[in-house]
């Protein structure tokens, strides 16, 4: 029986944590570990996406057109990143089954991943801003297509760092 008194958190007690570095360790569970990873960032952008689209459309339901164009162009970039964080993960399968990784290696990628974790939640937070009105929506809409730019070169680091693990 359950006599705490402060509720469960739902996020924090039904998410899965994501074995990063430990995951990278042996062959077996690199697959897995990859996978895992790229769901969260697609999760994240995801809803993000969703969250620019309902400001978008009542943005125009208000008659605002000045951030649509822009707006939609972040959203075309997002199902771009999206295809290459799905798609990647077919392509990196014999790259992860290779060798044992060294400590080292295990740790550039869990520090890589942790850099794009982070740049995915700040998505995430414009995001929610921009559904509660907290920011100018051009304003929100530019930092988040710098932070969808960053997420891209670091989602490319990180592929081309696994690329060359063991060469």
């Amino acid at each position: 029986m359950n006599y705490d008194t402060k509720p469960a958190d739902r996020e924090s007690d039904t998410e899965r944590p994501l074995p990063c570095n430990r995951g990278y360790q042996e062959p077996l569970h690199r697959c897995e570990s990859d996978r895992l990873f790229r769901a969260r960032l697609s999760e994240t952008l995801v809803g993000g996406k969703q969250k620019l689209d309902r400001h978008l459309a009542h943005q125009v339901d208000q008659g605002i057109l000045s951030s649509l164009a822009v707006g939609e162009r972040l959203k075309s970039r997002i199902d771009q990143l999206l295809q290459a964080i799905r798609s990647s993960g077919d392509a990196n399968s014999p790259l992860l089954d290779s060798q044992r990784w060294s400590d080292r290696e295990a740790g550039e990628i869990d520090a890589l991943e942790n850099t794009l974790l982070q740049t995915s939640a700040a998505i995430a937070e414009l995001a929610d801003g921009l559904t509660k009105q907290e920011a100018t929506s051009r304003d929100a809409i530019g930092r988040m297509s710098g932070l969808i730019d960053e997420l891209a070169a670091g989602f490319d680091t990180r592929l081309q760092r696994i690329e060359t693990i063991g060469v």
